[in-house]
């Protein structure tokens, strides 16, 4: 079968999301014995990444120009328009937002095409109209119940599929809790570091925080917390490495998908502080992590935890045991073969 995946990669640069899962994605699916080649948005901060992404996956990847709302359409790869592009290929999987999807569904020409909401069904950021999102042959692979709902709602055809952990994952050894607190994500606004910072003073942990910086509001956050410390990034097996010595993992957006670094943490066996939300409850055990109302004082609740069992070894190697077992590669291929096999019925 051969396929192409459309959508940002990281390339081992250090950030996480959406460009993460889809290395992982597109690694399983090559693991599968299937053709898989790498169409990725053509951007200039996501050159370097698509190239190192080549090397780690050993995928054939092409950069497709025009699919960035916003940016004038240039020609596709030496030339070739989309439509020619897409024609080579059984199913096309589209993966992250911010994409021009109308141009994509209609390029695809009735190919089978797979379409993973991260979060972004209705999104001002993806352009496409009731219309096209209801084109035969589009199917929509939601990752948690609420997705799943909003599909339902639009009277889309959808399908659940969770996220999976990256591979090397069950290679790593459980580590000690460090004495530090982590936190992953670009410093945007929808992070919410103005909660973050509320979580750490509480804790009264230095935090480090890791990912691009974007919003010089969200940068005054930092400025006026001397317990965050930003570490901007580091390539990916660093990133998790220090993720790996944190005691906690903080994470206050409650407008995602399904967080991977949360995902990440939880199988590095650190304990994630989360929003007490349907997203997360989905996925997030707390007799061994901590969901607290986001509504609600952090102090207050913190309060009535055990913070220190849950910082002991023992809870770490059992979060990470539990989170593979549900979470593993080998999961995750068993439930992309079904889909596929579906879809070409």
């Amino acid at each position: 079968m051969r396929i192409c995946l459309i959508g940002p990669i990281h390339g081992g640069l250090g950030t996480t999301g959406v460009n993460t899962f889809n290395e992982v994605l597109a690694k399983a699916l090559s693991e599968m014995a299937h053709s898989v080649e790498l169409g990725i948005p053509k951007q200039t901060f996501n050159l370097q990444a698509a190239e190192l992404s080549a090397k780690m996956t050993g995928l054939q990847t092409f950069y497709l120009d025009g699919l960035i709302p916003g940016r004038a359409p240039q020609s596709f790869i030496k030339g070739i328009p989309l439509e020619q592009q897409l024609h080579r290929y059984d199913v096309i999987i589209v993966s992250g937002g911010g994409m021009d999807f109308g141009k994509i569904l209609r390029a695809s020409q009735g190919k089978r095409v797979l379409i993973w909401t991260h979060g972004m069904l209705g999104s001002p950021l993806n352009q496409w109209d009731g219309k096209e999102m209801l084109c035969p042959g589009v199917s929509y692979v939601c990752i948690n119940k609420e997705h799943m709902q909003q599909a339902h709602d639009l009277g889309l055809d959808s399908v659940a599929v969770p996220m999976s952990l990256p591979i090397p994952f069950h290679e790593r050894t459980v580590q000690c809790a460090g004495g530090f607190c982590a936190a992953v994500g670009n410093l945007e606004y929808r992070k919410n570091y103005t909660r973050v910072a509320e979580i750490v003073q509480c804790l009264g942990k230095k935090t480090k925080v890791y990912g691009v910086p974007l919003d010089s509001n969200v940068k005054q956050i930092f400025e006026q917390n001397d317990c965050l410390e930003y570490c901007g990034t580091v390539p990916n097996e660093t990133l998790l490495d220090n993720i790996a010595e944190a005691d906690f993992l903080i994470h206050a957006a409650t407008t995602e998908g399904r967080p991977v670094a949360v995902l990440e943490a939880m199988g590095l066996g650190v304990p994630v502080i989360v929003p007490d939300t349907p997203l997360y409850r989905e996925f997030v055990d707390p007799n061994r992590n901590v969901l607290i109302d986001p509504n609600c004082p952090a102090g207050e609740q913190l309060a009535k935890v055990d913070l220190k069992a849950l910082c002991k070894i023992k809870n770490r190697e059992a979060l990470a045991a539990e989170t593979h077992d549900k979470y593993g590669i080998e999961n995750f291929k068993n439930q992309l073969e079904c889909l596929l096999d579906e879809e070409l019925l």
